[in-house]
């Protein structure tokens, strides 16, 4: 029986992908699979990704012309096996033990998804983040708005997730976007009342570069943005608890608006876009 499936959507990552494969083939957990889809680089991941597909039978690979990061980790959750996921991204890496653990407390808890504390790591140095800053039973009473209002607690690998309970989602319902994904499926994930729990060891090391995505302001990230703000939204007042956490929504919007704001010379029509948006948006709030 497969416990743990992790994928890995890989783009352009011949810098770290191997380094990423080798956190994952010196788990001390051994009923686990590799599922990695290329998502159509033009450097040697491709190459990276036979050679170790070739070498462990556990290891599934795949390729598609660029479709974006939503469809990506879909591939990715399709091929899936196992009885837990867990998401990681292509530049980072688990701790030996992290997949054991993480199996062992979730299967201890019953828990649907497991939180955990990680390094965020930048340049050679690994600064440790605790997963969650508030009492646990703070968090999972108020676990739906803590998400929406977190671009952190909503992020995918910082959780180990039954498969069963993910496979509630549609991926097609989402918009394919590249910025706020995370929080897009992250937030949804909380609205089918989980079983949470949480493992207060650092397991999982965040590698903050130059060329990550969260490094700087991309062109098109607004947009991307905004698609997810109001597909959220929307997907909230279809299950119709979107009144009980717009403040929530509000605050989100409102914050990474005044970030944008501040880092307004990186990507100046993003930040015009951005502010633009909240603008409208909020005067439709206060009316209603």
């Amino acid at each position: 029986m497969i416990k743990v499936s992790v994928l890995i959507p890989a783009y352009q990552a011949q810098k770290y992908l191997s380094r990423c494969i080798e956190s994952i083939l010196n788990q001390t957990l051994k009923e686990i699979e590799i599922i990695i889809i290329n998502d159509g680089s033009t450097d040697q991941t491709q190459q990276i990704m036979n050679y170790y597909q070739a070498s462990y039978s556990f290891i599934k690979t795949d390729s598609q012309s660029n479709q974006g990061i939503v469809r990506t980790k879909e591939a990715a959750l399709k091929k899936a096996s196992g009885e837990y996921v867990l998401f990681m991204d292509d530049d980072d890496w688990l701790a030996p033990s992290a997949l054991e653990k993480l199996y062992e407390h979730a299967k201890k808890e019953d828990a649907d998804l497991v939180y955990y504390n990680f390094y965020e790591v930048i340049g050679n140095v690994g600064y440790p983040q605790i997963g969650i800053q508030v009492p646990f039973e703070e968090f999972k009473t108020h676990l739906i708005d803590r998400t929406i209002t977190s671009l952190y607690h909503c992020t995918l690998w910082r959780k180990l997730i039954r498969k069963e309970y993910l496979d509630q989602l549609d991926f097609n319902k989402f918009p394919n976007i590249n910025y706020w994904e995370d929080w897009v499926i992250g937030v949804l994930l909380t609205v089918f009342q989980p079983k949470i729990a949480f493992l207060n060891e650092y397991l999982y090391f965040w590698n903050r570069h130059p060329e990550s995505t969260t490094a700087f302001v991309r062109d098109n990230c607004s947009t991307d943005i905004i698609a997810a703000f109001k597909s959220v939204i929307q997907y909230f007042k279809e299950l119709e608890i979107y009144e009980q956490h717009k403040a929530s929504f509000k605050q989100r919007l409102e914050e990474h608006t005044n970030w944008m704001e501040a880092c307004r010379e990186q990507n100046i029509e993003c930040a015009n876009q951005m502010s633009s948006f909240y603008g409208e948006w909020i005067e439709s709030y206060e009316k209603n």
